[in-house]
């Protein structure tokens, strides 16, 4: 089985460069003819045995046209009644309609993105406010906290803790006369 595909393989390239040289010798045959057809333009192509051309490659162009290309012959003008000129009309392949769909949604996912980015910016800022407003809190609040302190520290120095003694026996002394 390997043999016959090799062999196969070897009259396939035979075949190939039989009508690569055909292909280019039937070209080279054209162009020598319009030459000379332009170099004498008193000929009358309708008056050359056959009319135009004798062959019509517009089914073997196809075969050489790339996937996203068409070729086409077109007719137009003097001269292209001697064969035409062969047009080849490019479209785009699949893989820039792939790329243009990626391009697009990547476009859209960056919009996404740069919207969450700023969704982002603006909860830190807010963050941020409140942040400092909670620092700004926090101080008076300590600052309160401290001018409590230092006043119950005041009081308590004047506080006479022979009276405080005295109280707390006399408040004893109650208690055993409720019981």
């Amino acid at each position: 089985l390997v043999e016959e595909v090799e062999l196969l393989r070897k009259r396939l390239k035979r075949r190939n460069v039989l009508l690569d040289e055909t292909r280019k010798a039937y070209l080279r045959d054209v162009v020598a003819v319009k030459e000379a057809l332009r170099r004498h333009p008193e000929i009358d192509p309708s008056s050359v045995p056959g009319g135009t051309t004798s062959l019509d490659l517009r089914p073997t162009l196809e075969l050489y046209a790339p996937a996203e290309c068409a070729f086409r012959v077109a007719h137009g003008g003097k001269l292209d009644e001697y064969g035409g000129h062969v047009e080849i009309i490019h479209r785009e392949s699949k893989k820039v309609v792939e790329l243009r769909k990626k391009v697009e949604e990547l476009i859209e996912l960056e919009q996404e993105m740069r919207l969450k980015a700023t969704e982002l910016e603006i909860a830190q800022q807010k963050d941020q406010l409140a942040l400092v407003d909670q620092r700004e809190q926090n101080r008076d609040d300590r600052e309160l906290l401290s001018r409590e302190i230092g006043t119950l520290k005041e009081r308590l120095g004047k506080v006479d803790e022979r009276k405080v003694a005295s109280l707390e026996k006399e408040t004893a002394g109650l208690r055993k006369h409720l019981e």
